[in-house]
């Protein structure tokens, strides 16, 4: 199905489609920022180090929401957060990737 107006590019989903739908989008869109990853600048590096980080996330938002996907792009709990400080460690951003749990968690503990 091809929307035929904006407004109706999620609104004819179910909530379940509708979240699997997000979570592609942005998995997606982070697959196609890697292309930007030329330049040896500091920020586009820190740029690459948050896309890497949304990337793993958006992953493991299709994992859950599609049983089926799960076994091949999902990862355990453990080895999500172990991904996570991976890539953000070797890219240099440990004090975001912190910043960004710390406050995740508790909007999460709300």
């Amino acid at each position: 199905m091809v929307p035929t107006e904006r407004g109706d590019l999620l609104a004819s989903l179910s909530t379940e489609s509708r979240s699997n739908a997000l979570a592609s989008l942005l998995y997606f869109l982070t697959l196609n920022a890697r292309g930007l990853y030329k330049a040896d600048d500091p920020s586009v590096r820190a740029w690459e180090c948050h896309n890497e980080m949304v990337h793993v996330i958006a992953k493991q938002f299709i994992a859950d929401a599609d049983p089926d996907a799960a076994p091949s792009i999902g990862y355990p709990d453990e080895a999500l957060v172990s991904t996570l400080f991976d890539a953000a460690h070797v890219r240099g951003c440990d004090s975001s990737l912190l910043y960004a749990i710390r406050r995740a968690l508790r909007a999460a503990s709300r």
